[in-house]
């Protein structure tokens, strides 16, 4: 069975050696990644189909306006996995999660894994918290979850909506509205403490959780989109 990693990225900086461990990870399974590098249009012009990725055997990459859901519905649409997961580019992946994707695989359709932050602090594990109590009563992780999904229950509800914030939100209602099962995996996504120490813990948390009930409301994901990176 074949599985597609699909990792958006802009500006990132480190990706080859993130890649490289990650093929390391995924050695004895067959895999595609596909790295949809994001860039501010309209220079340079869009790429429609993917080319190696520095001669490394079923890595792909393609470059596309940025976007994290603009971006993901490109991978989506090249891939060739029954298998789709999504990962951000600041979000470790190993094997043991894939094994346990492949040994609950009669048992769901789309799911996540728990969050784990890197960096201590007890507001870390706060939300971390938080974040496994949303999953598991409301079934609404976020993508740095790592949100995976049978790529024909996608394809049935109608892929990822390019949008440019929220992507991964949107995909989790629609999928809890149209009955597919969802897991919660045991094992965790390890992400990058980064953003958190940018903005700081408390301003980060409040605003995304803001944002979330706005977008909930009913306001446009394009003002949401403005607020959030304005803002940042």
């Amino acid at each position: 069975m074949k599985v597609t990693l699909i990792i958006p990225t802009y500006n990132e900086i480190g990706i080859e050696d993130k890649i490289i461990k990650l093929t390391d990870e995924l050695r004895s399974f067959d895999y595609e990644i596909i790295i949809v590098e994001g860039f501010d249009s309209p220079i340079p012009p869009v790429e429609e189909i993917k080319t190696p990725f520095k001669g490394l055997k079923g890595i792909y990459h393609i470059k596309y306006p940025k976007g994290r859901g603009i971006q993901l519905a490109k991978g989506v649409n090249l891939a060739e996995g029954e298998l789709l997961i999504f990962l951000h580019a600041d979000t470790a992946f190993t094997r043991n999660q894939l094994e346990d994707i492949f040994e609950n695989w009669e048992d769901f359709d789309y799911g996540a894994f728990r969050l784990k932050i890197d960096g201590g602090g007890l507001l870390y594990r706060f939300i971390e918290f938080f974040v496994y109590l949303r999953s598991r009563i409301f079934k609404l992780p976020y993508g740095d979850q790592t949100i995976f999904i049978k790529s024909d229950k996608l394809k049935k509800i109608g892929s990822i909506k390019p949008l440019p914030l929220f992507e991964d939100v949107e995909l989790m209602i629609r999928c809890k509205k149209e009955d597919l099962r969802f897991y919660l995996s045991k094992y965790h996504s390890i992400t990058s403490n980064r953003r958190w120490q940018k903005n700081g813990v408390l301003k980060t948390s409040v605003k995304n959780l803001s944002l979330l009930i706005l977008y909930l409301a009913g306001v446009k994901v394009e003002k949401l989109y403005r607020l959030y990176y304005n803002n940042r």
